[in-house]
């Protein structure tokens, strides 16, 4: 079930006219959804969805920051364990994880 099956405009709308007067984080001159990934949509739908103030808005918000986060990650963690330098990524396999000892200390 997609939230914006029927409102996908209105809240990239959103996006633009409420959370840019707040936060000016693109030119929207030259700015164009064109070619953009789908996850920078997806957090501008979010961003605008903030504005609606229903709980169906509310669960999307949720999701996406959730389906965002994982999916950064997980790309995050594929790129550092297969940089180009490793064997892994010509192969496509992952070199396994490095043992972590971590020290606690009380302060």
């Amino acid at each position: 079930m997609s939230f914006y099956a029927d409102t996908e405009f209105r809240e990239v709308h959103l996006f633009y006219s409420m959370f840019l007067t707040q936060m000016p984080i693109m030119h929207l001159g030259t700015f164009t959804v064109d070619g953009k990934p789908e996850i920078l949509i997806s957090a501008m739908q979010a961003c605008g969805a903030l504005y609606v103030k229903t709980q169906a808005a509310a669960m999307f918000i949720d999701e996406t920051l959730a389906s965002a986060r994982d999916q950064l990650v997980s790309e995050f963690v594929s790129r550092l364990l297969c940089s180009s330098f490793a064997p892994c990524s010509l192969l496509g396999r992952r070199k396994p994880l490095p043992e972590l000892k971590i020290k606690y200390t009380s302060s």
